[in-house]
């Protein structure tokens, strides 16, 4: 059984109004459909992402951090030290 909707007003470009109605008719769905899925899917990527971002600031008061030059230096010690002897002493054939 379909969820209840509330109807809103939203003003779009005349560009993304063709584009919405060309995917509605090219995938037999409604524009209104179309346009719940768009935003549904947008809004939860974005909501996920902030949530992330909130996560990551919490992570960062009581996680080390690292400097760009920290890490810069760390990974050109793999590039130039005995790790690096180890990686090159192996052959890989690629075909």
């Amino acid at each position: 059984m379909p969820q209840p909707t509330t109807p809103i007003s939203v003003r779009l470009k005349p560009e993304v109004r063709e584009a919405v109605a060309a995917y509605a008719a090219a995938t037999d769905r409604s524009m209104s459909y179309v346009i719940n899925q768009a935003v549904e899917k947008q809004i939860t990527q974005r909501l996920q992402y902030i949530q992330e971002l909130e996560e990551a600031a919490q992570r960062s008061k009581t996680e080390p951090l690292y400097s760009h030059e920290s890490v810069k230096k760390w990974a050109y010690s793999l590039a130039t030290g005995p790790a690096r002897a180890k990686i090159h002493s192996c052959s890989v054939l690629i075909a």
